[in-house]
């Protein structure tokens, strides 16, 4: 619970605000300055107590909560919590010590792993000082018996390619369950061929010892499904000359790619929020940036100048 939240002036002219109808705009308001809110920006609460303080019925609170999960902007799960996924993002101080102590406090308090799994990834350039539970000292987790892990020839293939790269951890069965999980999130990614080629990367710029390779190749994974989607939208209308495997929809190569990435990270974006927020805003610069030298820095300045806060 908080005494205040912080919300931008821009917000009730943000495009995605003004794209919301009355009782849109004040359902996602409520969102960022409830009485409820953590620093966080996940908390429990049912439909029908937002509907009692929103002043909507529940079907219209459902509807726009529907809406919002699909437009990547919040996340509620079965057990009601409720994450507003951009709330931390414009929360002032949240580099500091105190702040990244709290949301790890709220982290910890909440049951829901993979919710908590989700924020950590998205928040993912934040020194939020979390680790998972732990069984208490004194206490041992009962032992199960297990078969061996059954596993492809493509899922055996990946396994030989991490071993090899140094500081990956690997353990092959949960490995394998991580690249079964992105398959299931990105069902066009090829994964045998990307993991080949992230772990070529690798080679050439190791593993740091606070990285998180996991994270790293999810957002590998992503970055591919989005060139593909990009790539069947060009086959959609129709277009006769297509770009090359290798290009985005900004007109980069997979070299500028991870350099523009990297630019955004030291501006506090991590890859996924950074691929939303630029599809989102690159219309609004598009003359200029063709205009342009079209390198990764002047991308990044076009994206700071035009981009919405929320």
């Amino acid at each position: 619970m908080a005494d205040y939240r912080f919300v931008k002036c821009k917000f009730w002219s943000d495009t995605y605000i003004e794209s919301l109808s009355g009782p849109g705009k004040a359902i996602y308001f409520w969102g960022f300055t409830n009485e409820h809110t953590t620093l966080s920006g996940i908390y429990n609460i049912s439909k029908k107590k937002i509907s009692d303080e929103v002043g909507f019925d529940l079907e219209t609170v459902s509807k726009f909560l529907d809406k919002f999960i699909k437009d990547g902007k919040i996340v509620y799960t079965k057990d009601n919590y409720i994450w507003f996924k951009n709330f931390l993002f414009h929360q002032p101080g949240i580099r500091s010590e105190t702040a990244l102590k709290r949301v790890a406090k709220e982290l910890k308090e909440i049951r829901d792993e993979e919710l908590v799994e989700q924020f950590l990834d998205r928040y993912s350039w934040l020194d939020i000082p979390y680790s998972k539970k732990t069984t208490p000292k004194g206490k041992k987790k009962p032992r199960k018996r297990r078969s061996s892990p059954i596993f492809t020839d493509e899922e055996t293939k990946i396994l030989e390619e991490l071993k090899e790269v140094k500081g990956f951890p690997y353990h092959a069965e949960e490995n394998i369950q991580h690249i079964r999980k992105l398959k299931d999130e990105f069902p066009d990614v090829d994964a045998l061929n990307e993991i080949k080629r992230k772990c070529s990367w690798w080679k050439d710029n190791p593993i740091k010892e606070n990285s998180r390779p996991y994270l790293q190749i999810r957002n590998w994974f992503e970055i591919a499904q989005n060139r593909i989607n990009e790539s069947k939208k060009q086959d959609k209308v129709g277009l006769t000359e297509k770009k090359g495997p290798e290009i985005d929809e900004f007109g980069f190569n997979m070299e500028e790619r991870h350099r523009l990435y990297s630019l955004a990270k030291e501006k506090g974006f991590a890859p996924s929020l950074f691929i939303e927020e630029a599809e989102k805003t690159f219309p609004k610069f598009k003359k200029e940036w063709e205009e342009s030298d079209k390198k990764p820095e002047t991308f990044i300045r076009f994206f700071y100048k035009y981009r919405d806060p929320f």
